[in-house]
């Protein structure tokens, strides 16, 4: 970090670093103002944080800071804060962002979790574009271990930031409220919300604005006295959940096992040679997965509906892409 002679006019606001973080919630942004207005030192003790990059200076951390001095800060005598430079590329800035500042900017354990899922699935997506690519296993290492965590959590965390991303295109604010802990939900439901469809998404989240849990909607007709719709609607929904049990196994639980597998020690101090194509393995995996996504019921085949027909093989439902 170098200390510059930059001001707030020099600065450039970056729509990628500044989606990184989630957007404060009303009662955060008024702590952050009381906090500098009524602090000791009354002034913005932290530097706003840029890298250069194409002669410009995008700002990487500080933009909760930044939008508080530029809309109100300057107006009641705040001084201007100061900038330090980051001599980072642009890939290195996102990395530093969601795997070692999280940790140091008091984010609690639902924020950590979604930026070292985030982390994860960003950086296999980049790893496949280059010539000899790391594999998910190795990404997901080295982040257990800048982040002080286990490889098995990596690896969840990056389901659940893919569930509440899925959640997030449908309800913005409820997946920052989820993000931010302020709605608590698991692991399990996350995914589970995840799978449903726009409008289901819609209600589930409307149910936590409620203070219910995501799938509750009251008491409903059951057995044989209920409509037909609510029961196929049911069995829909346990077959869902049932592939994503076996999601959950092959992603997480055998990826897992095989990298740990890959590390054993053999007596004599020196590594087994098992001799794991790691990268194959992964992408195997990866293909399962998909495949099992792409079987989850989409709902009730309209040509036949439930009775079972060529369309739907006899099932009565159709696949996600079918």
């Amino acid at each position: 970090m170098k200390t510059t002679d930059l001001t707030m006019a020099d600065l450039v606001w970056d729509e990628e670093f500044s989606q990184v973080n989630r957007p404060h919630t009303p009662s955060e942004a008024e702590e952050l103002q009381k906090s500098i207005e009524f602090g000791k030192v009354q002034k913005i003790t932290d530097p706003i944080l840029v890298i250069k990059e194409n002669g410009n200076y995008p700002v990487i951390d500080g933009y909760h800071r930044m939008q508080y001095w530029t809309n109100r800060g300057h107006s009641v005598g705040i001084p201007e804060p100061r900038v330090e430079l980051m001599g980072m590329t642009r890939r290195e800035a996102v990395w530093w962002m969601r795997v070692r500042q999280g940790g140091r900017r008091n984010n609690d354990a639902e924020e950590l979790s979604y930026q070292r899922g985030k982390a994860l699935r960003e950086e296999v997506a980049l790893e496949r574009q280059m010539e000899s690519p790391r594999s998910v296993g190795e990404i997901a290492q080295q982040i257990a271990e800048e982040a002080g965590v286990s490889e098995r959590t990596v690896l969840r965390d990056r389901q659940k930031s893919e569930a509440i991303d899925k959640i997030g295109e449908v309800d913005a604010e409820m997946a920052n409220r989820i993000r931010g802990g302020e709605t608590s939900v698991s692991f399990d439901d996350a995914v589970q919300m995840s799978h449903g469809s726009p409008q289901q998404i819609n209600d589930q989240c409307e149910n936590l604005r409620d203070g219910r849990r995501w799938n509750d909607y009251g008491p409903e007709p059951s057995g044989e006295d209920a409509p037909e719709e609510v029961q196929h609607e049911k069995e829909l929904r346990l077959i869902r959940n049932d592939i994503a049990t076996v999601q959950k196994r092959i992603i997480v639980d055998l990826r897992t096992y095989l990298i740990k597998l890959s590390q054993k020690i053999h007596p004599n101090g020196q590594p087994r040679k098992f001799g794991f194509p790691m990268k194959e393995f992964d992408q195997a995996i990866t293909t399962i997965d998909g495949r099992l996504e792409a079987w989850k019921p989409a709902g009730v085949c309209p040509d036949c509906e439930w009775q079972g027909c060529p369309r739907c093989q006899k099932r009565g439902w159709l696949k996600g892409l079918q």
